[in-house]
């Protein structure tokens, strides 16, 4: 169970490092700063419940 507990921070770790690298690789004719930090929050923002709610269960059933 330990190897779990490791693994899984670093998977999501990676997969938030994907999602801003993906975001800030957009090329845009017109950048704006605040619309791109706004994209970015709702993001993560989305993602966040999904987390909790992933860790929270590894952290009751282990």
């Amino acid at each position: 169970m330990q190897l779990i507990q490791i693994i899984f921070p670093l998977l999501v770790c990676i997969a938030a490092l994907v999602v801003t690298l993906g975001l800030t690789r957009k090329k845009e004719e017109k950048y704006d700063h605040h619309e791109s930090m706004f994209n970015m929050s709702l993001i993560y923002l989305a993602i966040m419940p999904a987390v909790i709610i992933i860790v929270a269960g590894v952290l009751i059933f282990s």
